[in-house]
């Protein structure tokens, strides 16, 4: 009972108690965005590997994918920001240094040769390693086929089956956000 009285009195003299967590759990709600509404925003130009979504959760923003074959370019995603780095919109968001490295080898032509590629989908990110990988253009996906070398200072490394994600599985569980 002190428990319930306690936490009663906290929600009563907080900025608007209970009603006002409720508002903001509403508002919450309604900014959220659908795995549709993802959809319809990804640019149709983005060139993406071929998959087969063989389960879903549309409402959770989910679905379990069995991809082909692609190759990807994966750096850390912890690391930090570079001052010398491609500038980024929001350098203070988990995961920023990684993207940033990713975008700076990918579109920012920052490898040996200083090609700028397009942006593909997806962006793969690995609680179990801690990389973040973007997905190469088609040219570099086949057998033989040679992306630009990352510049040694870069920390990104170049990888085919996904970068070790299709090893096991040709299956990945892929998550809208935004």
């Amino acid at each position: 009972r002190r428990f319930v009285g306690v936490l009663l009195r906290q929600l009563r003299r907080g900025k608007g108690g209970v009603w006002a967590l409720e508002r903001e759990a509403a508002r919450r709600r309604r900014q959220e965005t659908s795995m549709a509404e993802m959809l319809r925003r990804t640019p149709d130009e983005l060139e993406t590997p071929a998959y087969a979504v063989v389960a879903a959760d549309r409402p959770g923003g989910w679905e379990v994918r069995e991809y082909s074959e692609f190759s990807v370019a994966s750096t850390r995603r912890d690391r930090a920001v570079a001052a010398s780095g491609v500038p980024i919109q929001q350098p203070s968001l988990p995961a920023a240094g990684g993207f940033q490295a990713l975008a700076g080898y990918v579109l920012g032509g920052r490898n040996a040769e200083e090609e700028k590629m397009a942006m593909t989908t997806p962006v793969l990110s690995s609680a179990a390693t801690g990389q973040m990988s973007f997905v190469l253009p088609s040219k570099y996906w086949g057998e033989g086929a040679e992306p630009p070398a990352p510049l040694p200072e870069s920390g990104v490394q170049l990888g085919r089956n996904g970068g070790g994600a299709l090893e096991q599985s040709s299956a990945l569980a892929c998550h809208w956000f935004g």
